[in-house]
């Protein structure tokens, strides 16, 4: 079971904020499920590990000189 209480929860103008995007890209991850998120009422939440999680996977690796 998940414990949301361990977890530090932000909201959508705080993901816009800290993903340097606009709310509306942040609304479209939502409809497009790109990042997970939890329903509360008419809000929506997201976890910060939930949001390092998906930084990471999206991440592109630098091309190496040799």
């Amino acid at each position: 079971m998940i414990n949301v209480l361990d977890r530090q929860l932000i909201d959508i103008n705080d993901l816009a904020k800290l993903l340097n995007i606009s709310k509306t890209t942040a609304y479209r991850f939502i409809g497009n499920r790109k990042i997970p998120f939890y329903k509360i009422g008419h809000s929506v939440r997201f976890s910060l590990n939930d949001v390092e999680k998906y930084l990471e996977k999206i991440r592109v690796e630098q091309i190496s000189n040799k």
